[in-house]
């Protein structure tokens, strides 16, 4: 057919050969969602199924389910094995988003599924490279220029399980993200999720692209030898961090430089095995005094004490932070709503915020519908909050009360602004938390050095949680 000849012309274009689309197994779904529909109803299936499975779903105006992808070129995701579990379409012409996932279901979960892994797995397992792009065509051309143990992470948001499911197939994946600024934040939060999991053994890498570069424009234009260049220099995770940190700090006087160390201080101790959290705070220790020449211990006897809480004053500074958590939540929330986009980007963070009552129900909700739903517009949120009784709870947060106070939320902030101002409020969350730990240990560790402090957090924390509080 005419569109199917424009599918392949638009794959050829981007330099795919033949056997590259037969071995992805790349296909193209026609602007009629009666054909599907059609063809699968003969081979035996029930409308119902084929929207469990994602191919169909239903709408309001439609009396009958449509195809989920429509007038796209259509790339079979896979599990492991090779047996598809969801399809991704790339749209041909002007249609938004550009490119769209079939939605979550029993047998696909996003943040658990590699793009490509069937096909590289054995690659990956001779040459002990895994390499993680964010996309279909990156995967694709990658794998065409000889790069076959190339998988993609279907867009910026890493998750844990992904990374779980990559050690088992090598001991350090190498994340090769756009070079953009989009890319890079990806990788910084890659990073930061990563932590927590390492343990002896297994780890990670970071190849950092030229600017606005993405793998499949590298590949094309300067070849495969610049890639393997960039994979060459792949940076640890403390040297991304270190240098993501250094960027947006710049530690050039005394206070910047405590704030730079405390924040790579709290990122490490977040990691959960011993010896790797151990590894990581004497190595930033090192760092800080060769950079800084600082000495980095907590003079005895110069801590004041506590001024007596009289008259009720604790109390009420409880309830003034309290009342601060909850703004900086209704802020984060009003922002998530107002750009659907930015809710699967920082689906964790939103996870961790402190909320209550009603504001949980929708944190809830929008967690739900940020890792089912692709393309949603903020208005089709509105609609479907009103629709789950939560009019009320969206009112309180999209309000000039609010925005007056979180102006990255407001619905005409762009979503860059929007971006910047939660990844502010998640740095405050991160290191109000991990101060008030620091504080709570130095009440009993008065006289020690800063190089215990991340051990002496993790172990306030264990021991917490043993005793249930």
């Amino acid at each position: 057919c005419v569109e199917g000849a424009r599918a392949m012309d638009y794959l050829r274009g981007r330099g795919l050969d033949d056997d590259t689309i037969g071995r992805f197994r790349l296909g193209y779904a026609p602007g009629d969602s009666a054909a599907l529909t059609q063809a699968l109803k003969r081979s035996g299936f029930e409308a119902e199924t084929l929207v469990e499975a994602g191919l169909l779903r239903v709408t309001e105006h439609r009396e009958e389910p449509v195809a989920s992808l429509r007038n796209r070129i259509v790339f079979p995701i896979t599990d492991r094995r090779g047996h598809p579990v969801a399809f991704g379409g790339r749209a041909l012409g002007d249609a938004q988003p550009k490119y769209l996932n079939t939605p979550e279901t029993p047998l696909f979960r996003k943040g658990e599924t590699l793009y490509g892994l069937a096909q590289a797995r054995d690659a990956a397992w001779r040459t002990k490279e895994i390499v993680v792009v964010e996309g279909y065509m990156d995967t694709i051309a990658l794998s065409q220029s000889g790069f076959v143990q190339t998988v993609a992470s279907l867009g910026t948001a890493f998750g844990e399980n992904q990374l779980r499911a990559l050690w088992r197939v090598v001991d350090e994946p190498v994340l090769c993200f756009d070079g953009d600024e989009a890319g890079q934040r990806a990788a910084r939060r890659a990073a930061e999720r990563a932590l927590p999991l390492l343990v002896p053994g297994k780890s990670l890498r970071f190849a950092r692209l030229p600017d606005e570069r993405d793998p499949d424009d590298l590949v094309r234009q300067d070849g495969a030898a610049a890639l393997r260049a960039v994979l060459d220099r792949a940076q640890t995770p403390i040297d991304l961090l270190w240098s993501n940190e250094a960027e947006a700090v710049r530690p050039d006087s005394p206070d910047r430089r405590a704030r730079f160390s405390r924040n790579l201080l709290a990122l490490a101790s977040g990691i959960g095995d011993e010896t790797v959290r151990r590894y990581y705070a004497a190595e930033i220790l090192s760092r800080l005094r060769a950079q800084f020449g600082a000495n980095l211990q907590l003079q005895p006897g110069r801590r004041r004490p506590r001024p007596p809480a009289a008259g009720g004053g604790r109390e009420r500074g409880e309830a003034r932070i309290a009342g601060l958590r909850e703004r900086q939540a209704k802020g984060v929330l009003a922002a998530a709503i107002n750009h659907p986009e930015l809710a699967t980007e920082f689906d964790r963070e939103i996870a961790e915020l402190d909320c209550a009552g009603p504001l949980d129900r929708l944190r809830h909700e929008i967690l739900r519908l940020a890792a089912g739903v692709e393309g949603i517009d903020a208005g089709g949120w509105r609609t479907h909050f009103d629709e789950v009784g939560l009019t009320g709870a969206v009112g309180s947060v999209l309000c000039e009360a609010v925005y007056s106070l979180a102006h990255f939320a407001r619905p005409n902030a762009s979503a860059e602004e929007a971006r910047k101002g939660m990844e502010q409020v998640f740095a405050a969350y991160r290191s109000a938390a991990f101060e008030r730990e620091v504080a709570a240990v130095a009440e009993t560790d008065a006289e020690g050095s800063l190089e215990r402090m991340p051990a002496l957090v993790m172990e306030a924390r264990r021991s917490r949680a043993q005793d249930g509080t």
